[in-house]
């Protein structure tokens, strides 16, 4: 089996974080609790149902812009310390933000002139013997069998993730859709590749 990437969007966006409480929430716009739902579950959340540019999306291919000045973004690799979590609906993983230890930072493309540091990463993903799709986000209303989300904060212009998270340009999101490949077949793979260096594209 090879897995492989679909599509990489990127969004700066500010969270909201609600502490000591657990809501029920799906993804499932069929059941209660799903995106349709999420600003009726909590008066934090209100934005969920009155905001016009709210997480999850759907990117829609015929309105997206080629920006010829958009940079490719980097993330540096380090060996890092990290807390592994299962949290009954997700897989998470929590980065140690240590004095003095190597971190992983984003630099480039629509995070310029900032430098984040990578936060957390979470694994969305659905039963494929159910037919369920994991994917937050949907490209042209179309889901996809997983999503990785790789959340960062600005670590040029604030000292740590609290405090980053409910400030101005404080997060940076990184979405990578995942699709799967059943026959292993390179030539798919590299025409992917093409299309990434193709076209450098901005929503």
């Amino acid at each position: 089996m090879r897995k492989k990437l679909l599509f990489l969007y990127i969004t700066t966006e500010i969270l909201t974080v609600i502490d000591g409480v657990q809501y029920p929430w799906t993804f499932d716009n069929d059941l209660f609790g799903g995106p349709d739902f999420w600003g009726l579950l909590h008066g934090d959340w209100r934005m969920c149902t009155a905001g016009q540019m709210q997480s999850p999306v759907n990117i829609d291919p015929s309105q997206l812009l080629y920006d010829p000045h958009l940079m490719p973004i980097n993330i540096e690799g380090n060996i890092v310390e990290a807390v592994f979590e299962n949290t009954g609906q997700l897989p998470i993983v929590t980065i140690k933000d240590l004095p003095n230890k190597p971190t992983i930072n984003i630099t480039g493309g629509p995070t310029m002139p900032y430098r984040y540091k990578l936060h957390q990463i979470s694994v969305h993903f659905g039963r494929a013997d159910e037919g369920e799709k994991g994917s937050e986000h949907t490209v042209d209303r179309v889901r996809f069998p997983a999503e990785i989300q790789l959340l960062a904060y600005n670590s040029a212009l604030y000292p740590n993730f609290s405090i980053a998270q409910t400030s101005p340009r404080g997060l940076l999101a990184v979405s990578v859709i995942v699709d799967v490949n059943w026959e292993n077949d390179s030539c798919r793979t590299e025409e992917i590749d093409g299309s990434f260096a193709k076209h450098n594209l901005q929503r």
